[in-house]
């Protein structure tokens, strides 16, 4: 394996750990939106992490480093697909001083631009929703909690093989330990 690759599969690890670790085992219960079809194209919601690493696997983006977004309440995450085919990634969030959810980010596979008529269809299809009416109340930034069985759960294997449970690598989840991963 070439350092690129290796570097690519060990940043791919972490951001997955960080997706578990910030989303735990229950989905997403509060999306702020409705699935929905608009023009032929289907709205559906990544409420799961293995919904959020399907998705970022078929389209070949990044979707897996949102974890902490969607914890804090920042962000969500929609697939658009026309005849059961993925065609763009849909991300939903306040932008700015803006108190309504917003067309973030619309990309096709692997981060290409989607193509006018999905941005449309996108646009229509958020503005058939009572934006007035969509709480989107916003966690400070480092408060959301880390899921603990899901810590240990990734952990238990590694602590067990060191049969030891190393500082940098605590029982208890931390942001700090994440982010040092």
């Amino acid at each position: 394996m070439q350092i690129g690759s290796a570097l690519a599969a060990a940043d791919t690890w972490r951001s997955m750990i960080a997706l578990h670790v910030s989303l735990g085992p229950q989905p997403i219960a509060d999306m702020w939106l409705q699935p929905g079809r608009v023009d032929g194209y289907d709205f559906m919601p990544l409420t799961s992490t293995a919904d959020i690493s399907e998705e970022a696997e078929a389209m070949q983006n990044c979707l897996r480093n949102y974890g902490p977004y969607l914890a804090h309440n920042r962000s969500r995450l929609w697939s658009i697909r026309r005849c059961g085919q993925r065609v763009a990634t849909l991300r939903v969030a306040a932008r700015f001083d803006d108190p309504l959810p917003a067309i973030a980010e619309l990309n096709g596979v692997r981060n290409t631009v989607a193509p006018r008529e999905v941005w449309w269809a996108a646009r229509q299809w958020l503005h058939a929703h009572d934006l007035l009416r969509i709480e989107m109340a916003q966690r400070k930034w480092g408060t959301a909690p880390l899921d603990h069985p899901t810590w240990r759960a990734i952990w238990r294997p590694y602590w067990l093989a060191k049969r030891r449970i190393p500082e940098w690598l605590p029982f208890a989840p931390s942001r700090k330990a994440l982010d040092a991963l």
